[in-house]
């Protein structure tokens, strides 16, 4: 402490020896110093704009403070290097987020560009709540099935389910519901609202009672017994079970006669219940061109060669 104590004239007897203390450095310009290295520093990307605002701030301080001192404080340089190096870092990091910005909307053009298979639409259906609809299909009898189900499904879980608190929900507490109907095919997507609030037997017992609206929305229609059924029940991100089996008109008492033979959650089940729809990339035939079939059959004209 000898550096900052300045010896003073000696005093008339009788009086205490007074000192004064020197030049002080600024512990801000110091820290404005140290955080501003920091955020220069490549690997701490995430802190880097963190330290460099509070570098700049500590530094502008430090700075006004030493100017107003009267030289009674110093490090001023020590500030400068601290704005300086604050600034760099804020504008490289101002800099990376236009361009991580501009990458994503690149990503997202490139990404819409690309069609939807019709499994990823059907998904899209289901994902968030829609104002005009809750029922989806690929025809207008398989969007009327949707709703059939989705409608018996709200009030069965309302009848004997306890309600769980509403909190946030994207779907808005509805049954999004798709079906996929095809010749010998079909295929049920349900959005259960709120379903990581039930315990594992309600769960189970809600993915049957989905299980049996499909079956018994399908006995109604002209749908083939035997046909290809599937039936998924899916939560917020993932399909809780995914059911796997046979249309059956008449459901018996016993498992076995519910027509269902397969549980799973592997999505890619269900890929083959969607099949994409191809017509509209077939060429349509020329109408100016004469078909060959007809061309072929037709004789040649005979020409009379005689005088």
């Amino acid at each position: 402490m000898s550096q900052y104590i300045k010896d003073q004239p000696p005093l008339p007897s009788g009086e205490e020896t007074r000192t004064v203390r020197g030049t002080q450095r600024s512990g801000l310009a110091l820290t404005s110093l140290i955080l501003g290295i920091v955020s220069l520093i490549p690997y701490l990307t995430c802190f880097a704009p963190i330290a460099g605002a509070f570098a700049l701030i500590f530094g502008i301080v430090a700075f006004c403070s030493i100017t107003f001192s009267k030289r009674e404080v110093k490090g001023k340089w020590f500030a400068i290097i601290g704005i300086a190096c604050s600034v760099y870092s804020l504008w490289m990091a101002v800099q990376l987020f236009t361009s991580m910005r501009e990458d994503m909307h690149e990503y997202q053009k490139q990404k819409e560009s690309v069609p939807l298979s019709a499994f990823e639409k059907a998904e899209k259906n289901i994902r968030v709540a829609n104002q005009d609809d809750y029922a989806f299909g690929n025809t207008p009898r398989a969007k009327a099935l949707a709703r059939d189900v989705a409608t018996r499904f709200k009030l069965v879980r309302e009848e004997f389910f306890s309600k769980t608190d509403r909190g946030l929900s994207l779907t808005d507490g509805q049954f999004l519901t798709h079906c996929e109907l095809n010749e010998d095919t079909c295929a049920f997507l349900i959005h259960v609202p709120k379903l990581r609030k039930f315990d594992e037997d309600a769960k189970s017992s809600l993915c049957d009672i989905a299980w049996m609206l499909a079956q018994s929305a399908l006995a109604e229609t002209d749908f083939p017994e035997g046909g290809k059924l599937a039936v998924g029940v899916k939560g917020v991100l993932f399909y809780e079970n995914i059911y796997l089996g046979e249309h059956v008109k008449e459901i018996g008492d016993k498992p076995g006669d519910t027509g269902r033979t397969r549980v799973t959650s592997e999505e890619e089940r269900l890929s083959p219940f969607f099949p994409e729809d191809l017509s509209s990339a077939e060429p349509e035939p020329d109408a100016t061109l004469p078909d060959p079939a007809d061309s072929a059959s037709q004789e040649p004209k005979k020409t009379n060669t005689q005088p």
